[in-house]
């Protein structure tokens, strides 16, 4: 089951050590500034197949198009979503 896991916007996942790991976030550079992340992306047809949490790292080219760049799972990772604080106030 996995009721338990929030079904909010992944803006930031660590992989490792909080201190010590590797951060991917939404809006990055990366592969040498040829790409940027686009999405972090909980894998639910993936956890439906395996029963294992994945995390896809997505990331779009200069050529316009996205692609799945990195997965993780079955490793210590932490997660970090994006909040929107305008609509938390009541």
């Amino acid at each position: 089951m996995k009721e338990h896991i929030s079904k909010g916007l992944i803006r930031k996942i660590t992989i490792g050590d909080l201190k010590t790991g590797m951060s991917y976030v939404v809006g990055q550079p990366v592969m040498r500034g040829e790409g940027t992340i686009t999405d972090i992306i909980e894998d639910d047809a993936y956890f439906r197949e395996y029963n294992i949490i994945r995390y896809n790292v997505y990331v779009k080219k200069n050529n316009g198009y996205s692609y799945l760049w990195k997965d993780f799972k079955q490793q210590p990772i932490a997660i970090e979503y994006n909040i929107n604080y305008e609509n938390l106030e009541g």
